[in-house]
């Protein structure tokens, strides 16, 4: 698919459901998170997702929970690098050493 960012045009590799399915997210949690990969606010998004400022959060909070972070610049950045064909898999919670 393609996604309009600010003056870009990206052009994904994977599509959105072979990325969510493979995140573990549900459809509105990957949808809240390309709004916000986009730069949209809380508000801007819950109007375009149909839903109130608090339901958008929820989505939010069980988003980043499913992939373990605490941002949605983090979020964004593992959404947009599987999008674009990077391997993405879950890592082991044992530390690396």
């Amino acid at each position: 698919g393609e996604f309009r960012v600010g003056n870009y045009v990206l052009k994904a590799h994977r599509s959105c459901e072979h990325t969510r399915k493979h995140l573990g997210l549900s459809q509105r949690e990957l949808e809240l998170l390309m709004w916000v990969g986009a730069g949209l606010k809380k508000r801007e998004i819950a109007g375009r997702m149909g839903v109130t400022p608090a339901t958008a959060d929820t989505f939010r909070r069980r988003a980043y929970a499913k992939l373990g972070v605490g941002s949605g610049s983090a979020a964004v950045a593992i959404v947009s690098a599987y999008l674009a064909g990077t391997d993405v898999e879950t890592q082991s919670l044992k530390p690396a050493f």
